[in-house]
């Protein structure tokens, strides 16, 4: 069964470029980092039981602003070393996530019916 990261290969290599990974796990040292910058952000901002403005709409739009409102809170938080910005235009990506001076596009969603098992919510794709 062909895979995302099989595809971006091919993608490149039609592009005539010189293809190079752009999906893998998640290094630890980079996960903890995120982790821990993202509940600084989230305490540091009182995201905990802030109420966003105009939460009505679609299942699909709810989850859209949920999550950029989520961006939007937190975002100031950051700093240069970690950092989450808004991508331009629409679609993939939502943002770009700068961690440790490596970009990554990056997809925020919500939805209030999580599945652990499924990996296709946690991609991570390098831009560099």
């Amino acid at each position: 069964m062909p895979r995302f990261d099989d595809y971006l290969v091919e993608l490149q290599e039609y592009s005539g470029l010189q293809a190079r990974p752009l999906i893998s796990p998640w290094d630890a040292n980079i996960a903890a980092a995120a982790q821990a910058a993202i509940s600084q952000a989230i305490q540091s901002q009182g995201y905990i039981g802030w109420q966003m403005p105009d939460f009505t709409g679609s299942n699909q739009s709810l989850g859209n602003k949920a999550a950029a409102a989520f961006l939007t809170k937190i975002a100031p938080a950051f700093t240069n070393a970690f950092r989450i910005e808004m991508a331009p235009g629409k679609g993939y990506p939502d943002t770009i996530l700068t961690i440790q001076g490596q970009r990554h596009f990056l997809e925020f969603k919500a939805t209030s019916d999580w599945d652990p098992n499924d990996g296709n919510r946690r991609v991570l794709t390098r831009v560099c």
